[in-house]
């Protein structure tokens, strides 16, 4: 008897076919899970910012402002400091930025109300709004946040 040990070149070819097909049958998953990749983060950088203003609104007992501009959004303390009146949405030379973030290209940022902005107050009395992410594959998440202040994240197709 011939004792061989080792695998045969049929064994090998009906191995690298199946593996052909799994990778053949995945890259659709895997190719919407990259162009989503970007679009994730951006939608959690924004809902991590929403927590740090409700935050802030609460621990000095004012108003915190976000103001979008297309693809991107600014959050600042909108105290009145500087000259400004509290809650005037306009960000005085003395009110404290949080933050500033240009978003990718191709990405856009937009609300339901007629006005590009959303603010949280120190005390109860939060309107509700949802704010849209969209990137440049047209797929789109939403910032929900309620009257409560609770921020959630809603896929859209």
């Amino acid at each position: 008897m011939n004792n061989q040990r080792g695998i045969t070149t049929t064994e090998t070819v009906i191995c690298l076919v199946v593996i052909s097909v799994t990778a053949a049958l995945s890259y659709p998953a895997i190719a919407k899970m990259q162009k989503t990749a970007k679009l994730r983060a951006e939608t959690y950088r924004l809902v991590n910012r929403m927590q740090m203003m409700k935050m802030e609104a609460v621990k000095n007992n004012c108003y915190v402002a976000l103001l979008m501009a297309g693809n991107s959004y600014n959050v600042f303390i909108d105290n009145g400091s500087g000259g400004g009146k509290s809650g005037d949405w306009i960000r005085q030379e003395n009110e404290r930025q949080i933050d500033f973030h240009q978003l990718p290209d191709g990405f856009s940022l937009t609300n339901k109300r007629a006005w590009p902005r959303f603010r949280f107050k120190g005390n109860i009395g939060n309107t509700g709004d949802t704010i849209t992410l969209t990137d440049n594959n047209g797929y789109s998440m939403k910032v929900i946040v309620n009257i409560s202040g609770r921020i959630r994240v809603e896929k859209e197709q």
